[in-house]
């Protein structure tokens, strides 16, 4: 069965506690995508890297949405869900999914490692036109992180109302994953953005699984009531805060719905102590 720790998602935010020697540890990656995605094909890559003096051994595993093994890691001449990884100081560990899916695939990434060391890990979304065979700059980059029970994210809303009414360019999007392989996570979202109050959003997640959602699917948001006089773009900033039963891990990006190649990348999730 998989434990995860009760800790602050990003370590430089709260305190945590570090593992026993021999003690598995877990960190949540929220975003993989892989696969034909609106005429590009989407590739994940996969980073570790070993910042201690002692050797580095564990395990990535890559999981779909509903918490079934995704084989998209290459491991030449292989594609894989499970990787085995084993650093000693400073190496980098480092893998791509294979982006031939002809359906998108999403999902998330679970590092297991033993040891007192925390690896640095992220993930790196890349969005590839036909015939490209070069990675053009990344989309964005995603951070593994801890699972936690209370975080707190930034909300952004971005309206234009040239047309005469508002229409969203830019919004935030969010992925929350249950790490948990045995216990459903009840999870409730709150959003504090103008015009306010805003109806809590509850959401349960089976074990294992992952939901994506963009900000306005969350909440009833009235775009008409944004107010913008004069103004042909606006943008709206606020919070979004996730309150969960038992630890899940939450990534969050700031989406161009325009143009998902120029996407304004990871918005900062932040935990509080326990």
């Amino acid at each position: 069965m998989r434990t995860v720790r009760h800790l602050s998602v990003l370590a430089i935010c709260g305190s945590f506690v570090l593992p026993l020697l021999g003690e598995s540890s877990e960190l949540v990656c929220p975003i993989l995508l892989n696969g034909q995605a609106g005429g590009y094909r989407a590739k994940t890559v996969v980073t570790v890297i070993n910042p201690g003096s002692e050797v580095l051994s564990g395990t990535v595993k890559a999981f779909r949405n509903d918490g079934t093994p995704a084989t998209v890691i290459q491991v030449y001449p292989n594609t894989v869900s499970e990787a085995s990884i084993e650093l000693k100081q400073n190496e980098l560990w480092i893998r791509e999914t294979d982006a031939q899916s002809a359906f998108l695939q999403e999902g998330w990434v679970l590092l297991s490692y033993q040891g007192t060391t925390r690896p640095i890990a992220a993930a790196d979304v890349y969005l590839l036109k036909e015939g490209e065979t070069c990675l053009p700059e990344s989309v964005f980059r995603v951070p593994f992180v801890d699972a936690g029970t209370r975080l707190t994210s930034v909300a952004r809303l971005t309206l234009d109302s040239s047309t005469g009414r508002n229409q969203v360019l830019n919004v935030s999007a969010y992925a929350l994953v249950n790490p948990s392989d045995t216990k459903t996570a009840r999870v409730t979202l709150s959003l504090k953005i103008r015009p306010e109050p805003f109806p809590d959003k509850v959401i349960d997640i089976p074990p294992g699984q992952r939901v994506a959602k963009f900000l306005s699917e969350l909440f009833p948001i009235p775009l008409a009531e944004f107010p913008s006089p004069g103004i042909t773009q606006s943008s709206s900033f606020g919070t979004v805060s996730i309150v969960s039963d038992s630890p899940v891990a939450c990534g969050a990006v700031d989406l161009d719905l325009r143009n998902a190649r120029y996407s304004q990348g990871v918005v900062s999730v932040v935990g509080s102590p326990p």
